[in-house]
């Protein structure tokens, strides 16, 4: 790739992370979880999934400042839509920086053969 392609593929990627920004709660870091009840709860309860946390990373901390939260069964599916945005942010973030790194490096052989 030459650098005009280099630069209008950075371009692309920068606004498709705009616009994925842009579509919602974007969730990176974390996952959910799902428990069943506990404690005092009878059986059945407690073979089937009843609640759900979401949970941050080894290190990392949720937007509220806590490891993890307890998520309403409504809001669920909000929740997993903001995860899969923030997977989807993560990996083009990724590929945001490999495209910067290809730039800077065309951009030293050229000033190298400029140089010369």
């Amino acid at each position: 790739m030459n650098l005009s392609e280099l630069k209008a593929r950075l371009a692309e990627l920068e606004q498709e992370a705009a616009e994925l920004r842009g579509s919602g709660d974007c969730l990176q870091g974390v996952r959910l979880e799902f428990a069943p009840g506990g404690g005092t709860a009878s059986v059945s309860a407690k073979q089937s999934l009843k609640y759900a946390r979401l949970r941050a990373g080894r290190g990392k901390l949720l937007p509220s400042g806590k490891r993890s939260q307890y998520v309403p069964l409504a809001d669920i599916s909000r929740i997993e839509a903001a995860i899969e945005r923030g997977k989807r942010l993560t990996a083009i973030e990724k590929e945001i920086g490999r495209v910067q790194v290809k730039i800077e490096r065309v951009e030293v052989k050229v000033a190298a053969l400029e140089g010369r």
